[in-house]
């Protein structure tokens, strides 16, 4: 039996704000105001998983709108 686990790509702000064309600032504060994309929080650092920043950003990006 194998303990091999498959961890998801962390991304820092820097990298974050960088992908989605953003200064820094407007990413803290779409997180600080729930808005964001998923994020984990361990103290004063926040880190977000690559795939739940990809998905974040299909979700926002929609041609039409949903009822």
């Amino acid at each position: 039996m194998s303990n091999d686990v498959s961890m998801p790509r962390l991304l820092n702000t820097r990298e974050v704000a960088e992908l989605l064309g953003v200064p820094l600032y407007t990413l803290r504060d779409l997180v600080r105001k729930g808005e964001g994309p998923p994020h984990l929080r361990i103290r004063r650092v926040y880190r977000f998983p690559q795939a739940a920043v990809v998905q974040w950003i299909h979700d926002q990006t929609s041609s039409t709108k949903k009822d």
